[in-house]
């Protein structure tokens, strides 16, 4: 097992997925909550460079607040990612850190191997510690979250890697810090980082379907003005085509939103949040350290279920809107090049009609002056105007004629490749497919 944990962290490194930090004075933001010497519960954030960063963690790993190794303890350690999703930090750092922590390497080939979203839990032993160290990988739209939990000693050890996005929603990153600062007393437990992860998840997508809400309400609102009779009232067809843009968008979005929301009932799901008996245990949390914690977090879990199962249903139903809104849109669409097309045909016609008007006349101007027509002589037409006739019939009936033969050509061709597509079809399905055990029993 180990062999194959190390052969995933090697994956890892091959893939590059780490980059160097930009410069020597950049710093990565550290979160630690602990209980101080007076028992209140303390959130200190600070800022290590990238050069000390590995020794200072290795202190605050070994040497928790207080001096008192058994305190409970987290620590959060946020990474930013580049564009191409890669880690800012040195890959050996990176993986010091990570087996610093003691999650588990299997982990990062499930975030190499097609970066995967979604959760995954393991749990293995620590030495001598029965118990184990409980490892978890988070990873959603935004962010991708790995972290260990010593049950002996309550500590917890996280590493948060949020995406540079260009968005309007809040960062991920910044709404889980303000979330765990908000359930600080419960820092102990092993479902912590479960609940805040499932919190800012259940926020987001609040945010989230919202904005498709406005968005499909904008969209409806843009076809509804389109009459189709008073030119103030009827949309063109770039403003069509930006409308359906605009569908697409909604439509991939309203995919993520059900991916997310299926990502955090997966995570609702978790052991730590598994239904067990209220006078008994509550995913295997300690039920001496504080049951009405306890109690709490299991109202919270109810609660997001049902807010992500009414989510849910709102997306099924934008959904339906947006089919329904993208065939209707793509009706006015069709209706504005048939509109356009009717446009091109009568304009054609207009100038069929004028060249009609105007072809007889051309026609005789452009005969009355050949040479082979004296208007000054007796008789006006020549011995050698035959030679006109002698070129305009043959030149006329070759032209007629090619015309006619590319047409039947092209008919043929036609015809043809549909009956070789044909007997193409018809030889896959009854010989290409057979069994050729059975062909040497068919011979006499």
């Amino acid at each position: 097992m180990e062999g194959l944990r190390s052969q995933m962290s090697s994956i890892f490194r091959e893939k590059q997925r780490c980059t160097e930090p930009p410069d020597e004075q950049y710093k990565y933001s550290v979160l630690e909550i602990f209980r101080g010497t007076n028992e209140a519960v303390e959130v200190n954030t600070k800022k290590i460079s990238h050069r000390a960063l590995v020794s200072e963690l290795k202190k605050s790993v070994s040497h928790s607040p207080g001096g008192d190794t058994e305190m409970p303890f987290l620590q959060l350690l946020r990474i930013r990612c580049n564009q191409d999703y890669g880690f800012i930090i040195g890959s050996e750092n990176f993986g010091d850190i990570f087996s610093l922590y003691g999650i588990d390497p299997i982990f990062l080939y499930l975030y190499t191997d097609g970066n995967r979203r979604g959760y995954y839990h393991v749990r293995r032993p620590d030495g001598d510690n029965i118990e184990g160290v409980e490892s978890s990988l988070f990873h959603s739209a935004g962010m991708v979250l790995f972290w260990s939990y010593y049950p002996k000693s309550r500590k917890t050890f996280a590493i948060a890697c949020n995406y540079s996005l260009k968005t309007s929603f809040l960062d991920p990153y910044d709404k889980l810090v303000e979330i765990l600062g908000g359930m600080k007393e419960a820092f102990e437990y092993p479902w912590y980082l479960h609940l805040a992860s499932i919190t800012e998840r259940s926020m987001w997508l609040e945010q989230y379907v919202d904005w498709i809400g406005a968005k499909i309400l904008y969209i409806e609102k843009r076809i509804s003005q389109n009459d189709g009779v008073s030119p103030q009232n009827t949309l063109t067809l770039p403003e069509l085509t930006g409308v359906s843009d605009w569908i697409h968008i909604v439509g991939a979005r309203l995919v993520t939103a059900l991916g997310q929301a299926d990502l955090t009932i997966d995570l609702l799901n978790a052991e730590a949040f598994s239904s067990c008996d209220d006078d008994r245990e509550f995913g295997g949390i300690d039920m001496d350290l504080n049951s009405s914690r306890v109690q709490q977090a299991k109202q919270l879990a109810a609660l997001f279920r049902v807010q992500i199962a009414t989510r849910k249903d709102d997306i099924s139903r934008y959904q339906k809107l947006v089919g329904n809104q993208a065939s209707a849109i793509f009706g006015l669409i069709n209706l504005n090049i048939a509109e356009s097309t009717r446009k091109d045909s009568a304009s054609m016609r207009i100038i069929a009609v004028m060249t009609m008007l105007f072809l007889p006349g051309t026609f005789f101007a452009t005969l009355f002056a050949v040479p082979s027509l004296k208007w000054d002589e007796d008789p006006v037409i020549t011995n050698r105007f035959w030679v006109y006739f002698a070129f305009t019939i043959p030149s006329t009936l070759f032209i007629l004629g090619l015309y006619e033969g590319l047409d039947k050509k092209l008919a043929y061709r036609k015809r043809f490749s549909l009956l070789y597509e044909g007997m193409k079809k018809h030889y896959e399905d009854n010989f290409k497919r057979a069994d050729p055990s059975q062909w040497q029993e068919d011979l006499p």
